[in-house]
């Protein structure tokens, strides 16, 4: 009989353990449920969130893609010489017709000529520049410019600087 209960005992402590051991498993699959379901959440808004960000940057790249090509097109078209230039004389931009007034087949052949070479006194340029820098633009500037076959001709200037780089006419 002492045996019987000895088992009795061991197998109530055993069923007792298991229970135990069931009972922490259920509460651990409880636990990292909500921490998975938490976190699928999580990725789930953030997925969204993303989304929604890459379509207003989409949206906002098409607004200002179409307001460069307006302004382009209006400064591609005037009837004025326009150009933008750094301090150093290298043209970032000129349009066509201030490539055809400065004997140029097209604006990127003026723009690899550079400005430098425009110039017909370089201390011209340099009293340009300094009144430039100085009062942050300059309106009518008269200058004596060389065309692309070095024929000189009379203009007046005007710019703004703006970081280094100069924008006029």
């Amino acid at each position: 009989i002492e045996q019987a209960h000895q088992a009795e005992r061991s197998q109530v402590i055993i069923y007792g353990s298991l229970g135990v051991q069931a009972l922490l498993l259920a509460f651990i699959f409880v636990v990292v449920n909500r921490d998975l379901t938490g976190r699928k959440k999580a990725e789930e808004q953030l997925r969204s969130l993303n989304e929604g960000l890459e379509d207003r940057v989409n949206e906002r790249t098409s607004e200002l893609a179409a307001s460069e090509n307006k302004y382009r097109d209006l400064a591609d078209t005037a009837l004025v010489g326009i150009y933008r230039s750094t301090l150093k004389g290298e043209i970032l931009y000129v349009n066509e017709t201030m490539a055809r007034m400065m004997g140029f087949d097209s604006p990127e052949a003026m723009r690899s000529a550079g400005a430098l070479t425009r110039w017909r006194d370089p201390k011209d340029r340099q009293a340009f520049l300094e009144r430039l820098q100085r009062d942050g633009k300059v309106e009518a500037f008269e200058n004596v410019v060389l065309t692309a076959s070095g024929e000189p001709i009379h203009t007046l200037v005007s710019a703004r600087i703006n970081g280094g780089v100069l924008t006029g006419t």
